[in-house]
């Protein structure tokens, strides 16, 4: 299937989607009408940009789709980008024919990526699989080549969300599922989804409670871990609505790992 089957069938899902969607408010469902609250169009940012037609992104001098992000790189309190969101200067879309706009409530301001996959692919996934590989290369899976020590650390994470009532599509640790080309490689997959990520996260931080850490390098690991956890316990506890207060500790606590 060539790109632009995809997002031809894109397009028409998108079509049927939103007409259905607004039949519902227009029209009435067996004479009754039904209002819907469009809270906001959520995904991995590779889908946003082709469902809603973004020309921003990463090869754009403007980074967000809610803002003038030309210093996006800037993170103080008084960075321009700040004054400029849900007030650009120029339309974000390449189009204005985007059937997902015409569902009532929603519009631009409410297109949000995913946090969960936007950790997971960014650099969640690497800092699980880099923190599982630095444990064994410092013989806490035993000795032996390193695919033997990736096994048995596996055993334990099964052991462990055993323990907590989880299951992983993870089907084991290995240099290949890492897509390592050599023991020196640095690992770029943890072969898994989102979720597997916060379950790896979880069990390591658990691993390394008990360990009587005498190099820095794994203290540094350990406190890592322990935030990219508070990130998704935070998201897991409050869903969609996120208190204010809660997005002032996400932030704070980001900004600490500087």
């Amino acid at each position: 299937m060539t790109c632009s089957t995809r997002l031809l069938e894109l397009e028409q899902a998108e079509q049927i989607f939103a007409e259905t969607y607004t039949d519902f408010f227009a029209d009435r469902v067996n004479g009754i009408r039904i209002h819907l609250a469009c809270i906001a169009g959520k995904g991995d940012w590779k889908y946003l940009r082709q469902a809603y037609l973004l020309a921003t992104g990463y090869n754009c001098k403007d980074k967000c789709h809610l803002c003038d992000a030309t210093d996006w790189y800037v993170l103080s309190k008084d960075a321009v980008w700040r004054g400029t969101i849900n007030n650009r200067k120029e339309t974000p879309h390449k189009s204005l024919d985007i059937p997902l706009l015409n569902v009532p409530g929603l519009r631009t301001e409410l297109i949000y990526t995913d946090p969960m996959h936007t950790f997971h692919l960014g650099w969640g996934q690497d800092l699980a699989a880099s923190g599982v590989i630095l444990l064994a290369h410092l013989e806490y899976f035993g000795k032996g080549a390193l695919d033997t020590r990736l096994e048995r650390a596996y055993g334990e994470f099964v052991t462990y969300c055993s323990g907590v009532g989880r299951t992983t599509s993870c089907d084991g640790f290995s240099k290949q599922l890492f897509d390592m080309k050599s023991n020196n490689a640095f690992p770029t997959s943890l072969g898994g989804k989102a979720f597997d990520t916060s379950l790896v996260l979880a069990w390591l931080e658990s691993f390394m409670l008990g360990l009587d850490i005498q190099h820095e390098i794994l203290e540094t690991l350990r406190y890592t871990v322990q935030c990219g956890n508070f990130f998704y316990r935070s998201l897991r506890e409050h869903g969609v609505f996120i208190p204010h207060e809660t997005r002032n500790l996400l932030v704070a606590a980001g900004q600490s790992m500087e």
